[in-house]
């Protein structure tokens, strides 16, 4: 078998976007503070289409989605993933929230996350843009305190716990740079059918998967049950087949070709790139 190698690489999106960053959450009347890992919603403009958020910085207190006020302008509101929901970001936007922040258990995978849920949002988000920043991040003690029902719930709006967590400050300083081209490689690699001499009068058979992923928080893009595990099946195959292929004896009848893309969730851009050169 050839060895896999990058047999290809190409330009094909312009992409701007916040590496994971750090924010602080301050208390106003002290010097009390607290810090979290946190992952901004993408930021990307292709052909002149702006899509995912502007925002990247936030200096505003704290509130709950249960806030009242009819302005959110001067808000980040903080809310648990099991409470997110489009209805409620669409109140959130026409508030004109200053900051969204979403909270996401401290195990991505628990089953206490509807995936067939989130992913419907997430699909509806990729397709949004906002000039409000939003930002995920992973529960710890300090946030499940800020994020429990009570300290959330409207009935709790004139008692002590709503008044000290609105006199908390969430503070993220980070400029988004731009990053004016992204490059993509494909890899491939063949295994010739019946012999060498007579490879290219059999048919070739084309296995492709694409290696990167992509979500609506870059630095949150795991892909283990999309892209990866499709990359590993091919990679598997070609381990396989490659033994077989060793030997004359139970040597295919067919070219094979195995072929891992670039770009697959920009609208399958390195499976098209390879297409258009073949």
């Amino acid at each position: 078998m050839k060895s896999f190698s990058s047999v290809s690489s190409f330009p094909f999106i312009y992409f701007h976007f916040a590496l994971s960053i750090v924010l602080l959450f301050c208390a106003l009347h002290g010097d009390a503070s607290h810090i979290l890992d946190v992952y901004r919603m993408f930021q990307l403009e292709k052909a002149g289409t702006r899509l995912g958020c502007e925002r990247s910085n936030i200096n505003l207190q704290i509130t709950g989605p249960n806030n009242t006020h009819e302005s959110l302008l001067d808000y980040v509101v903080i809310i648990p993933l099991s409470k997110f929901s489009i209805e409620l970001l669409d109140q959130l936007l026409a508030k004109k929230a200053g900051g969204i922040m979403i909270v996401l258990p401290k195990d991505p995978l628990s089953k206490d996350i509807n995936l067939a849920k989130w992913r419907a949002y997430e699909q509806h988000l990729l397709q949004m843009y906002l000039k409000t920043a939003l930002y995920f991040t992973f529960e710890d003690e300090y946030l499940s305190t800020i994020c429990s029902e009570s300290a959330l719930s409207s009935s709790m709006m004139n008692d002590n716990s709503w008044l000290e967590m609105e006199k908390q400050q969430l503070i993220i300083s980070n400029e988004a740079n731009a990053i004016p081209q992204v490059s993509a490689t494909n890899f491939q690699g063949s295994l010739a059918g019946v012999n060498e001499k007579q490879a290219a009068q059999v048919p070739t058979i084309l296995l492709v998967a694409y290696y990167d992923t992509f979500a609506v928080a870059p630095g949150l893009a795991y892909g283990a049950d999309s892209s990866a595990s499709g990359a590993v099946v091919l990679l598997e195959l070609a381990r396989l087949f490659s033994k077989l292929y060793a030997n004359s004896r139970t040597q295919g009848r067919y070219n094979l070709m195995f072929l891992l893309t670039g770009a697959g969730r920009f609208n399958f851009a390195g499976s098209k790139h390879w297409l258009s050169n073949a």
